[in-house]
């Protein structure tokens, strides 16, 4: 876990930094949301939380509920769109959890997102030419489960985990290239700025899972067009 001026960011989670909300991935079928240790920090203690009811949809950026404190009040927005399955009603008798275990037992809701690889996976910092500052690696041996992450990245706009779209163990990662090179993965993504390599455990069972070329390609042009992005490489 990474600690900055006392406050705990976890690295295995996903962040909507400006917006002071993490995201755990639990399945393709669920996700759990919080606001960070930072946010309750700069909050104060909490006093109220007002989540949105059971069964809403939800679109990427809309409120899944309020946070109130002595000196704050805001929305916690979710990062993908999707189903609203679950509030934590241990808050509306004891907010502070918030204050308490901000990635635990204060968690504030769980949503079944609409399409998780869409929304997460396939919208880097790369595509739009967000610089990478930083990656931190899980250690050569490790057992992942599929989208688990393997590394987190932070990007001068965006950090959160890499997952792995298959169950199996890291044989290697390509850390000492981004030591001598952070931008290697803006530059060269497919090639010099690879990330781990993964024995899989599960092929057979978790490659059809995956998009093959054309299907991908399609996928991708769709959400080029609609979001604008410029793909173009990072020089500096």
């Amino acid at each position: 876990m990474g600690i900055a001026n006392g406050c705990n960011i976890p690295e295995d989670l996903y962040y909507l930094v400006d917006k002071h909300v993490w995201v755990r991935y639990e399945s393709d079928s669920l996700i759990t949301i919080g606001i960070t240790d930072v946010a309750q920090h700069m909050a104060g203690k909490i006093i109220a939380v007002s989540p949105k009811k059971v069964g809403r949809a939800l679109t990427k950026g809309q409120s899944a509920g309020t946070v109130e404190s002595g000196k704050w009040v805001g929305p916690v927005q979710v990062p993908v769109g999707g189903e609203l399955v679950a509030v934590n009603d241990a808050l509306k008798t004891n907010p502070g959890l918030i204050n308490q275990d901000p990635y635990g037992a204060g968690w504030i809701v769980k949503l079944k997102p609409l399409n998780w690889a869409d929304d997460s996976m396939t919208d880097p910092a790369q595509a739009q030419c967000g610089k990478f500052v930083h990656i931190r690696f899980k250690a050569v041996g490790r057992t992942l489960q599929r989208g688990q992450s393997a590394a987190t990245i932070e990007s001068a706009k965006w950090v959160g985990p890499f997952p792995t779209p298959l169950t199996g163990d890291i044989v290697a990662t390509n850390e000492a290239s981004f030591k001598q090179d952070i931008l290697l993965a803006n530059k060269d993504p497919y090639g010099a700025g690879w990330l781990v390599r993964l024995k899989p455990v599960r092929f057979e069972e978790e490659w059809p899972l995956l998009l093959l070329p054309d299907q991908a390609f399609e996928r991708y042009r769709q959400k080029i067009v609609e979001r604008d992005v410029k793909c173009y490489r990072c020089a500096d």
